[in-house]
Formats: C-alpha cells, sequence, structure tokens
C-alpha cells in the first residue's frame, strides 16, 4: 500500500471550490452567465483533476541491484 493511498488533495479541492464560487459571484453580481457558465465548469475540471491524479494507477516503483 503506497503512501498516496489515503492522501486526499484538499488544496486541489479548495481551488476548485474557490473557481467555481468566481463564477457565481460573477452571476449573482452582474447577472453574467457566461461567467457562471466559465466558473463552474473550470471548478469541477480543476476538482476531477484533483481526484483523478490521486485515483489513478500508479506504476509499480521498480528496486534496483537484481
Amino acid at each position: 500500500m503506497s503512501a498516496l493511498s489515503n492522501y486526499v488533495d484538499y488544496p486541489g479541492y479548495i481551488y476548485a471550490v474557490m473557481v467555481a464560487q468566481g463564477g457565481i459571484m460573477g452571476y449573482v453580481k452582474k447577472g453574467s452567465v457566461a461567467s457562471m457558465l466559465a466558473g463552474v465548469g473550470s471548478g469541477a475540471a480543476i476538482g476531477y483533476g484533483a481526484y483523478a491524479m490521486l485515483s489513478a494507477d500508479r506504476p509499480k516503483q521498480v528496486e534496483g541491484g537484481e
């Protein structure tokens, strides 16, 4: 079991939420649908990227000396 198996990418998730909130704030303050779609879409992509980086199958480390 690797050390990364229990690791959660909190900075990635926090950044994703902040980007999505920025898009929502653009919609709330100025009524910009494009801002909301871009912000929420980008936040979702960043959140998925943070999740996918940790859940991807990693190659096993090869030990030297043989």
